[in-house]
C-alpha cells in the first residue's frame, strides 16, 4: 500500500502502518487555495514548508476502535466508531443523544447493500425551557448501496455519506477523489476493476494480470485483502459457523492448507474470534484454488422423479474461473483448477452444515485431488495425452459423483471420519461421528 498519495490539486494522503502491515492511521492535507498550475506527475507538495496553506484531517485506526480528528483541531483525537461484526457504534460526541447502533445488511459476496440503525433516545428541552424531556428515536434505514459488478456504486442510493465499508465491506477512501477500496495489501479501483499495485502472490496466478481483481470474475470470487481469491465466501451465519469449526480442526485445516503457498495465512474470524495459520511451505496443490460459497439450492428430482433436497454441491472449473473443466477437452489441468463447494443455505443447523461441508471436502474434493495428481503424473511421464479421448474420460470423471459416494459406502474415506471425531471431541459432542456413519450407512 502507498504511504503517500499525491494529487495534482496539492492534496495529499499520507498513511502510517505498522511493520506488518496493518494500516494504523490516515492523514488528509486539503489545500485551502488552488495552486497557480497543477503539480507534474512525480512532484510531491512540500505542505510542511507552508502548513498554514494545508487542513488536516485524520483517521486513527486502533483494532476495530477508529478515532478521528478535526480541522480546528489535529492533536485531539475523538472516538467515532467501534466495528464488529454486524455492524458498527457510533454517536459518542454527539451531545444529548444515545450511542447508536448500526447494523449491515449483506448479499452473497459480502457487500453492505444496507445500513439500519436500531432505536435511540435522544433529550430536547421543555417547551418551558425548564427542563428535558426523552425523545424516542425509531430504527430506520441510513445507507442504500448498489453496485456495478466491478464494485462501482451506482449513482442512485441513499446517505451514501453515512459510512465509508460497502463492497466487500471494504473501506471506501474517496477523500480527493481517490475513490479506492482499501483491502489491506493493496487498493482496489472499482471504476476500472484494476488493482493499484501488483499482487503479492502473482507467481501462484501466472496465467492472470497482477491487477487483475479476482481472476476477472467479481460475480464467481472476492478477495479479503488483496493476496488471495477468497476460499470463504459464505454468507449464511450457519454455514460460516460450520466452517469455523472445521478450521479449528487439525485434520480439516490440514486440508485446506493443501491450498496455500508458502507466506500465505488461512484466517478466519467468526463470533468475535479469529484463527489465523501461516504456511511455512508451498501446499501440495497450491497452483489450484478453493472456493466455498452458500446459496440457495433448488431441490432435485432423482431417477424415478422423486423430490429430494441438496445439501451441498461440488464443480470444478479450469483455473480462470469460468470454463467448466469438461467442457475444454484441450484444457492442460497442470495450469491449475479451481474447485468450487457450495453449501445450501437453508434453515438446518451449524451441526448439519458442519457435516456437509466434511462430506464437501472429503468424499468429493479430496477425490478430485487425487484424481488430478493422477493425471498430472499421466501427463508428465507421457502416459496421457492432452486432447486425446482418454484424456477427455478422465476430465469427466471429475464431475461424477458417483465413484465418490460407492467409496464412502466402502469406509474408505477415513478422513472424514477423523475430522468428525476430533470436531466431536473438541466440542464435547458425538454428533459429527453419528452424522458420518449415518452418511457411510446410506451409501451402502
Amino acid at each position: 500500500m502507498p504511504d503517500t498519495i499525491q494529487f495534482g490539486t496539492g492534496n495529499q494522503t499520507i498513511n502510517k502502518y505498522a511493520a506488518n502491515g496493518q494500516k494504523l492511521s490516515t492523514e488528509y492535507y486539503t489545500k485551502i487555495s488552488p495552486l497557480l498550475q497543477p503539480l507534474v506527475t512525480g512532484e510531491v507538495y512540500n505542505w510542511k514548508a507552508n502548513p498554514g496553506e494545508m487542513e488536516k484531517t485524520s483517521t486513527l485506526y486502533i483494532g476495530n476502535f477508529e478515532y478521528e480528528t478535526s480541522k480546528y483541531d489535529w492533536n485531539t483525537p475523538v472516538l467515532n466508531r467501534i466495528s464488529n461484526n454486524e455492524g458498527y457504534v457510533n454517536n459518542f460526541n454527539v451531545p444529548m443523544q444515545d450511542v447508536r447502533y448500526n447494523y449491515y445488511r449483506r448479499d452473497h459476496l459480502g457487500n453492505n447493500r444496507e445500513v439500519w440503525y436500531a432505536s435511540y433516545n435522544k433529550w430536547e428541552r421543555n417547551a418551558d425551557q425548564m427542563g428535558y424531556h426523552t425523545v424516542s428515536i425509531p430504527s430506520a434505514t441510513s445507507q442504500q448501496t448498489q453496485y456495478y459488478p466491478s464494485g462501482l456504486p451506482w449513482a442512485e442510493g441513499m446517505g451514501q455519506d453515512v459510512q465509508t465499508r460497502k463492497y466487500n465491506g471494504k473501506e471506501f477512501v474517496g477523500m480527493h477523489g481517490y475513490d479506492t477500496y482499501d483491502y489491506g495489501a493493496r487498493g482496489y479501483y472499482a471504476a476500472s476493476g484494476r488493482w493499484t499495485s501488483v499482487d503479492p502472490l502473482a507467481e501462484k496466478y501466472y496465467s492472470i494480470s497482477p491487477y487483475a481483481y479476482c481472476a476477472g470474475n467479481p460475480v464467481r470470487f472476492i478477495d479479503p485483502d488483496g493476496m488471495d481469491i477468497d476460499v470463504t465466501n459464505l454468507t449464511d451465519n450457519k454455514s460460516v459457523a460450520a466452517l469455523y469449526e472445521i478450521i479449528k480442526n487439525a485434520a480439516g485445516r490440514k486440508f485446506l492448507m493443501q491450498y496455500l503457498a508458502k507466506g500465505q495465512g488461512l484466517k478466519f474470524t467468526f463470533g468475535g474470534k479469529s484463527q489465523n495459520f501461516v504456511a511455512k511451505e508451498d501446499g501440495e496443490f497450491s497452483n489450484n484454488t478453493l472456493s466455498i460459497k452458500s446459496t440457495v439450492i433448488p431441490n432435485s428430482f432423482d431417477t424415478e422423479g422423486n423430490n429430494y433436497e441438496t445439501h451441498g454441491m461440488n464443480e470444478e472449473y479450469e483455473k480462470n474461473g469460468s470454463t467448466l473443466i469438461e467442457d475444454d477437452k484441450n484444457y492442460d489441468v497442470r495450469k491449475g483448477m479451481n474447485f468450487s463447494i457450495t453449501i445450501n443455505m437453508d434453515g438446518r443447523s451449524v451441526n448439519d452444515k458442519i457435516n456437509t461441508t466434511l462430506h464437501e471436502l472429503f468424499v468429493h474434493n479430496e477425490r478430485d485431488l487425487n484424481r488430478l495428481n493422477t493425471m498430472i503424473n499421466d501427463l508428465n511421464n507421457g502416459s496421457l495425452k492432452i486432447g486425446t479421448r482418454s484424456y477427455f474420460k478422465r476430465l469427466e470423471g471429475f464431475t461424477d459423483p458417483n465413484g465418490d459416494h460407492t467409496r464412502l459406502g466402502n469406509g474408505q474415506v477415513t478422513n472424514y471420519k477423523k475430522a468428525s471425531t476430533q470436531i466431536d471431541l473438541s466440542r464435547g459432542l458425538s454428533n459429527q461421528l453419528k452424522k458420518y456413519n449415518e452418511d457411510v450407512k446410506a451409501q451402502k
